[in-house]
């Protein structure tokens, strides 16, 4: 299942990224980003186990 997580992650951050719509105004969007990358690499390890 950590597995599954981590794909969702990177699946829903992808398509953040390459949306074109901006859900947040300002950058909102752009620490919501960051927050998920910082997770996703600080935390990929513990995650995939």
């Amino acid at each position: 299942m950590n597995g599954d997580l981590k794909k969702i992650l990177w699946i829903i951050t992808i398509i953040y990224v390459l949306s074109p719509i901006d859900l947040f105004p300002g950058p909102i969007d752009d620490i919501l980003v960051l927050i998920v990358n910082y997770y996703l690499t600080r935390n990929g390890n513990r995650i995939a186990e």
